[in-house]
Protein backbone atom coordinates (compact mmCIF):
# COMPACT_ATOMS: atom_id res chain seq x y z
CA UNK A 1 0.00 0.00 0.00
CA UNK A 2 2.84 2.33 0.92
CA UNK A 3 4.61 1.66 -2.39
CA UNK A 4 1.63 2.94 -4.35
CA UNK A 5 1.66 6.35 -2.63
CA UNK A 6 4.19 8.00 -4.99
CA UNK A 7 2.14 6.85 -7.97
CA UNK A 8 -1.05 8.30 -6.48
CA UNK A 9 0.71 11.61 -5.79
CA UNK A 10 1.98 11.72 -9.37
CA UNK A 11 -1.54 11.12 -10.71
CA UNK A 12 -2.89 13.89 -8.48
CA UNK A 13 -0.22 16.34 -9.65
CA UNK A 14 -0.88 15.53 -13.32
CA UNK A 15 -4.63 15.92 -12.85
CA UNK A 16 -4.16 19.31 -11.15
CA UNK A 17 -1.83 20.44 -13.92
CA UNK A 18 -4.30 19.31 -16.58
CA UNK A 19 -7.15 21.23 -14.95
CA UNK A 20 -5.00 24.37 -14.71
CA UNK A 21 -4.12 24.15 -18.41
CA UNK A 22 -7.77 23.84 -19.37
CA UNK A 23 -8.91 26.99 -17.56
CA UNK A 24 -11.09 28.72 -20.14
CA UNK A 25 -10.71 32.23 -21.47
CA UNK A 26 -13.44 34.52 -20.12
CA UNK A 27 -14.74 37.76 -21.67
CA UNK A 28 -13.40 40.97 -20.12
CA UNK A 29 -16.53 42.71 -18.87
CA UNK A 30 -14.98 45.90 -17.47
CA UNK A 31 -12.75 48.37 -19.31
CA UNK A 32 -10.26 46.70 -21.66
CA UNK A 33 -7.99 49.73 -21.95
CA UNK A 34 -7.49 53.46 -21.64
CA UNK A 35 -6.69 56.27 -24.05
CA UNK A 36 -3.08 57.42 -23.71
CA UNK A 37 -3.09 60.01 -26.47
CA UNK A 38 -5.94 61.65 -28.38
CA UNK A 39 -4.96 64.08 -31.11
CA UNK A 40 -7.84 65.94 -32.75
CA UNK A 41 -11.34 64.57 -32.15
CA UNK A 42 -11.27 60.76 -32.24
CA UNK A 43 -14.58 59.18 -31.31
CA UNK A 44 -16.18 55.96 -30.14
CA UNK A 45 -19.60 54.50 -30.84
CA UNK A 46 -20.83 52.59 -27.78
CA UNK A 47 -24.32 51.16 -27.43
CA UNK A 48 -25.26 52.99 -30.65
CA UNK A 49 -24.20 56.36 -29.19
CA UNK A 50 -21.18 58.40 -30.37
CA UNK A 51 -18.77 59.99 -27.89
CA UNK A 52 -15.61 62.07 -28.29
CA UNK A 53 -12.54 60.37 -26.79
CA UNK A 54 -9.97 62.21 -24.71
CA UNK A 55 -6.90 61.16 -22.74
CA UNK A 56 -7.83 58.85 -19.83
CA UNK A 57 -11.08 57.80 -21.55
CA UNK A 58 -11.88 54.13 -20.98
CA UNK A 59 -12.39 51.65 -23.83
CA UNK A 60 -14.66 48.58 -23.71
CA UNK A 61 -15.19 45.42 -25.76
CA UNK A 62 -17.70 46.17 -28.51
CA UNK A 63 -16.47 49.76 -28.94
CA UNK A 64 -16.18 51.08 -32.49
CA UNK A 65 -13.32 53.59 -32.64
CA UNK A 66 -13.02 56.22 -35.35
CA UNK A 67 -10.49 58.86 -36.35
CA UNK A 68 -11.07 61.46 -39.05
CA UNK A 69 -8.47 63.01 -41.35
CA UNK A 70 -7.33 65.35 -38.55
CA UNK A 71 -7.08 62.92 -35.65
CA UNK A 72 -5.06 60.00 -34.28
CA UNK A 73 -5.54 57.82 -31.21
CA UNK A 74 -3.34 55.69 -28.93
CA UNK A 75 -4.79 53.15 -26.49
CA UNK A 76 -3.06 51.03 -23.86
CA UNK A 77 -4.87 47.75 -23.29
CA UNK A 78 -5.04 45.81 -20.04
CA UNK A 79 -2.69 43.24 -21.57
CA UNK A 80 -0.01 45.93 -21.96
CA UNK A 81 -0.39 46.03 -25.73
CA UNK A 82 -0.48 49.52 -27.19
CA UNK A 83 -2.59 50.23 -30.27
CA UNK A 84 -2.23 53.44 -32.27
CA UNK A 85 -4.70 54.43 -34.98
CA UNK A 86 -3.78 56.67 -37.88
CA UNK A 87 -6.14 59.22 -39.45
CA UNK A 88 -9.32 58.03 -41.19
CA UNK A 89 -9.31 54.72 -39.35
CA UNK A 90 -12.19 52.61 -38.08
CA UNK A 91 -11.52 49.78 -35.60
CA UNK A 92 -13.96 47.50 -33.76
CA UNK A 93 -13.01 45.56 -30.61
CA UNK A 94 -14.94 42.39 -31.41
CA UNK A 95 -13.65 39.97 -28.76
CA UNK A 96 -11.45 40.57 -25.69
CA UNK A 97 -10.86 37.62 -23.34
CA UNK A 98 -8.54 36.87 -20.45
CA UNK A 99 -7.18 33.81 -18.62
CA UNK A 100 -4.89 34.72 -15.71
CA UNK A 101 -1.95 36.51 -17.39
CA UNK A 102 -3.05 35.56 -20.92
CA UNK A 103 -5.16 37.69 -23.24
CA UNK A 104 -6.92 36.96 -26.52
CA UNK A 105 -8.39 39.69 -28.73
CA UNK A 106 -10.08 39.85 -32.12
CA UNK A 107 -10.27 43.26 -33.78
CA UNK A 108 -11.82 44.36 -37.08
CA UNK A 109 -10.07 47.08 -39.08
CA UNK A 110 -12.45 48.48 -41.69
CA UNK A 111 -10.44 51.46 -42.93
CA UNK A 112 -7.16 53.22 -42.25
CA UNK A 113 -4.07 51.94 -40.43
CA UNK A 114 -2.93 50.77 -37.01
CA UNK A 115 0.29 50.12 -35.10
CA UNK A 116 0.56 47.39 -32.44
CA UNK A 117 3.38 47.32 -29.87
CA UNK A 118 4.06 45.51 -26.57
CA UNK A 119 5.08 47.05 -23.23
CA UNK A 120 4.66 44.01 -21.01
CA UNK A 121 5.56 40.34 -20.72
CA UNK A 122 1.89 39.27 -20.72
CA UNK A 123 0.92 36.75 -23.38
CA UNK A 124 -1.47 38.42 -25.83
CA UNK A 125 -2.88 36.55 -28.82
CA UNK A 126 -4.04 39.35 -31.11
CA UNK A 127 -5.94 38.87 -34.37
CA UNK A 128 -6.82 41.76 -36.69
CA UNK A 129 -9.38 41.03 -39.37
CA UNK A 130 -9.66 43.29 -42.40
CA UNK A 131 -11.66 43.30 -45.64
CA UNK A 132 -8.66 41.79 -47.45
CA UNK A 133 -6.73 39.55 -45.05
CA UNK A 134 -6.17 38.66 -41.40
CA UNK A 135 -3.02 39.45 -39.41
CA UNK A 136 -2.33 37.50 -36.22
CA UNK A 137 0.48 37.44 -33.67
CA UNK A 138 1.20 36.32 -30.12
CA UNK A 139 2.69 39.30 -28.28
CA UNK A 140 4.22 40.62 -31.51
CA UNK A 141 4.63 44.17 -32.80
CA UNK A 142 3.45 45.11 -36.28
CA UNK A 143 1.82 47.76 -38.45
CA UNK A 144 -0.87 47.27 -41.04
CA UNK A 145 -2.85 49.60 -43.23
CA UNK A 146 -4.98 49.94 -46.32
CA UNK A 147 -3.31 51.58 -49.31
CA UNK A 148 -4.86 54.98 -49.91
CA UNK A 149 -4.78 54.61 -53.68
CA UNK A 150 -5.28 50.88 -54.33
CA UNK A 151 -7.37 48.08 -52.75
CA UNK A 152 -4.29 46.58 -51.08
CA UNK A 153 -3.33 45.82 -47.46
CA UNK A 154 0.28 46.15 -46.28
CA UNK A 155 1.64 44.47 -43.13
CA UNK A 156 5.07 45.23 -41.61
CA UNK A 157 6.63 43.23 -38.74
CA UNK A 158 8.18 45.53 -36.12
CA UNK A 159 9.98 42.86 -34.12
CA UNK A 160 11.10 39.24 -34.24
CA UNK A 161 7.82 37.73 -32.99
CA UNK A 162 5.93 35.78 -35.65
CA UNK A 163 3.18 37.63 -37.50
CA UNK A 164 0.94 35.51 -39.75
CA UNK A 165 -0.93 37.11 -42.65
CA UNK A 166 -3.58 35.00 -44.34
CA UNK A 167 -6.79 34.85 -46.33
CA UNK A 168 -8.62 32.16 -48.30
CA UNK A 169 -6.01 32.45 -51.09
CA UNK A 170 -2.86 31.89 -49.05
CA UNK A 171 -0.72 32.55 -46.00
CA UNK A 172 2.73 34.02 -45.28
CA UNK A 173 4.81 34.42 -42.11
CA UNK A 174 6.74 37.52 -41.07
CA UNK A 175 9.58 36.37 -38.81
CA UNK A 176 12.08 39.21 -38.75
CA UNK A 177 12.13 42.94 -38.10
CA UNK A 178 10.71 44.83 -41.11
CA UNK A 179 9.57 41.71 -42.94
CA UNK A 180 6.73 42.99 -45.12
CA UNK A 181 3.94 41.65 -47.28
CA UNK A 182 1.18 43.26 -49.30
CA UNK A 183 -2.17 41.68 -50.08
CA UNK A 184 -4.19 42.81 -53.11
CA UNK A 185 -7.95 42.46 -52.87
CA UNK A 186 -9.04 39.07 -54.23
CA UNK A 187 -5.56 37.52 -54.06
CA UNK A 188 -3.28 35.84 -51.56
CA UNK A 189 -0.47 37.57 -49.65
CA UNK A 190 2.56 38.36 -51.78
CA UNK A 191 6.00 36.92 -51.04
CA UNK A 192 7.66 38.37 -47.94
CA UNK A 193 10.33 41.01 -48.54
CA UNK A 194 12.73 42.59 -46.06
CA UNK A 195 12.34 46.35 -45.97
CA UNK A 196 14.96 48.77 -44.71
CA UNK A 197 14.33 50.61 -41.46
CA UNK A 198 14.07 53.86 -43.42
CA UNK A 199 11.44 52.53 -45.81
CA UNK A 200 9.35 51.04 -43.01
CA UNK A 201 9.55 54.26 -40.96
CA UNK A 202 8.66 56.47 -43.93
CA UNK A 203 5.63 54.30 -44.75
CA UNK A 204 4.31 54.34 -41.19
CA UNK A 205 4.93 58.08 -40.81
CA UNK A 206 3.10 58.76 -44.08
CA UNK A 207 -0.04 56.97 -42.91
CA UNK A 208 0.03 58.71 -39.52
CA UNK A 209 0.18 62.21 -40.97
CA UNK A 210 -2.92 64.25 -40.18
CA UNK A 211 -4.43 66.53 -42.79
CA UNK A 212 -3.84 70.27 -42.24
Amino acid sequence: MTSSLPLLLLIAVLATSSCAQQTPFLPVTDAIGQVELADGLPSVTRNSRPYILDEQSLVYAGDLLRTDERSTLTIRLGSGSVISLGPETQLLFTVVEQRENEFRSILSLTTGSMHVSQRTSADHELTVRTRIATAASRSGAFWLGYDRNNPTLTVIALGDRLVTVSNTDGEVELNRLHDTTSVPAGAGPRAVTGWSEDRASRTIDYYFQVQP
